[in-house]
């Protein structure tokens, strides 16, 4: 600490100023507190200085001479870095282990953190932001929302019915979303020590709705297209692979021969083949497409 924040005197009595009350105050303050004050101290002095100058320089254009007597506070004669907060830190984790020290650096940032949250949220008015309107041309129909539940079921590899996707049911799940089913499911991939994700319950809407087994040709199709959509302004790319996938997938069901014959078989090997790429994505190939189709259609014959 430089000698300048010292009384010349280090016998005579360190005084500030003639109040007690005061002097024990400044005695509280913390020592970055203390510097601090003694920098805006320094920098009066500063400017003191310079109009004594400009005083003594020229009374006339400068007849207010000033007064220089502002003491610095007084400093202890400890150190400033065995006075911080986090030279409190570092000293009291230098005596725990690596294991406890860090446990401890990691509960006092959740906790520093966790309070400028609750202080942020205690400072933030309660709005509600309305929502914007939308814009319809004449002619087009409404874009369909979906619900972040489909979007949770399709990041987690499970299978979305496509009864789902009917505009109907859509605007269901948008419009019940609080008393809509959900079940608890481990993410693809996960230990039996990993926390299950919620979902929302497929069997059950199926079974409450509409199954997708049971879904006429039209609603299929009209389950399709929402899909797709729904793919598109997910990945924002019509490029994607995933896009891409499942466009060619459906598009082969579509383009097959016979469709209201063959539809049954055509709805069925549609199922089979999305639960299977949930499990073991495959790159499409119209070959192995047509044999599942044809093995089903036959399947199908000799069940009637």
């Amino acid at each position: 600490m430089t000698q300048d924040t010292l009384p010349s005197n280090p016998l005579a009595a360190r005084r500030t100023h003639a109040s007690e009350a005061i002097i024990s105050t400044l005695k509280k303050l913390p020592q970055v507190l203390k510097l601090s004050k003694n920098k805006d101290i320094e920098s009066r002095k500063a400017d003191r200085a310079l109009c004594n100058a400009q005083h003594a320089h020229d009374p006339i254009a400068h007849p207010d001479a000033a007064s220089d007597d502002e003491l610095f506070i007084t400093l202890s004669d400890a150190p400033i870095d065995a006075l911080s907060p986090a030279s409190r830190i570092k000293k009291i984790t230098s005596k725990l282990s690596p294991t406890s020290a860090r446990d401890l650096m990691f509960t006092f940032i959740s906790s520093s953190t966790l309070k400028r949250a609750r202080d942020d949220d205690e400072l933030k008015p309660a709005t509600k932001k309305l929502k914007e309107e939308t814009s319809i041309p004449a002619g087009m129909n409404m874009l369909p929302r979906f619900s972040p539940y489909l979007t949770e079921l399709y990041l987690n590899n499970m299978h979305l019915p496509l009864s789902l996707f009917m505009s109907n049911n859509l605007d269901l799940v948008n419009n019940t979303h609080k008393s809509i089913t959900t079940v608890k499911h481990n993410a693809p991939g996960a230990t039996s020590s990993d926390k299950q994700i919620c979902v929302l319950d497929t069997a059950a809407f199926e079974r409450k709705i509409l199954a997708e087994k049971n879904m006429d040709h039209w609603q299929w199709l009209e389950g399709v297209q929402n899909f797709v959509t729904f793919l598109k302004g997910y990945w924002s790319n019509r490029d994607h692979k995933q896009v891409k996938h499942w466009s060619r997938h459906f598009a082969f069901f579509a383009q097959a021969e016979k469709q209201e014959t063959n539809f049954l078989a055509i709805l069925a090997t549609n199922i089979k083949l999305c639960c299977a790429y949930n499990v073991h994505p495959v790159v499409f190939s119209f070959e192995y497409y047509s044999q599942q189709l044809m093995e089903e259609i036959f399947n199908l014959h000799i069940a009637e």
